[in-house]
């Protein structure tokens, strides 16, 4: 069988590919490597769970015309989907962020922190906050890429009906979600900032944060910026996660590394 390492992308075979390699001091474990687009997204999650682990990681930014080429292959990827995880060993590749953040939580002391393997409760409550994404953000998903979910041949030729789902999901349903998301849970923990309550945070956090960076952007036409900091209690979530030592630490070191690469 051909190893992994030989099928997928890499930056000394393709030029379209770049490679940021985390190794931390005293870690002496190979690197897993994260495959992703060259831009945040669900990537985000696991480059940044990765490095506040501490796990030794090359985080490999493709482009689409490569993930189309290594999808149509049909031999490397579950589910034809990024992101995914190639772990250390060179044996296994992980797909779907969920599962590769509890996969993460394995690798290190710190990584464990983020998701208790001795409290069945606990991570049961962090499941379900990472899985109430697809109810709260569906709406929005086929909205925004609706041949995903078989309903381009309705929405595509009827853009006024991106607007009537575009105003409910703003007015309605999103602040719906949120306010549901910000009560969930949060007397399980120590009345910290975090979405569990507690005084870390969870990969729940990493898992809401960059969605939450996603809501507030400018890029969703019809969504109100201020949808989510205007919650007080997601905000300080928000400006707790900025304000992680090793989340400002991975940024200025990405930021270095892709100002080089350009």
């Amino acid at each position: 069988m051909t190893p992994f390492s030989l099928l997928l992308p890499s930056s000394s075979t393709n030029p379209a590919v770049k490679e940021i390699t985390y190794h931390f001091e005293g870690n002496p474990t190979p690197p897993v490597k994260v495959y992703y687009f060259d831009f945040d997204g669900k990537g985000e999650d696991l480059r940044t769970a990765l490095y506040h682990a501490q796990v030794n990681f090359i985080d490999v930014r493709i482009n689409r015309e490569t993930f189309e080429s290594l999808k149509a292959s049909g031999n490397v990827l579950a589910f034809g989907q990024l992101p995914a995880l190639l772990t250390s060993d060179g044996e296994h590749i992980l797909v779907q962020s969920h599962a590769i953040l509890r996969y993460i939580t394995t690798l290190s002391e710190i990584g464990s922190t983020m998701y208790p393997r001795d409290d069945p409760i606990e991570a049961a409550y962090i499941d379900a906050l990472m899985d109430f994404q697809f109810d709260a953000l569906t709406g929005l998903t086929v909205s925004s890429y609706p041949e995903r979910a078989g309903f381009d041949c309705l929405l595509e030729s009827a853009p006024e009906s991106i607007t009537a789902i575009r105003k409910a999901l703003n007015e309605m349903v999103l602040p719906t979600h949120l306010t549901s998301l910000r009560r969930a849970f949060r007397h399980v923990g120590d009345d910290g900032p975090w979405l569990m309550g507690r005084t870390m945070p969870s990969i729940a956090d990493f898992c809401w944060f960059h969605r939450f960076k996603l809501l507030g952007g400018a890029t969703i036409e019809g969504i109100d910026q201020d949808i989510v900091i205007r919650d007080y209690d997601l905000k300080a979530m928000m400006k707790a996660f900025d304000a992680l030592p090793s989340i400002q630490e991975y940024r200025e070191k990405r930021d270095a590394a892709l100002s080089i690469s350009k």
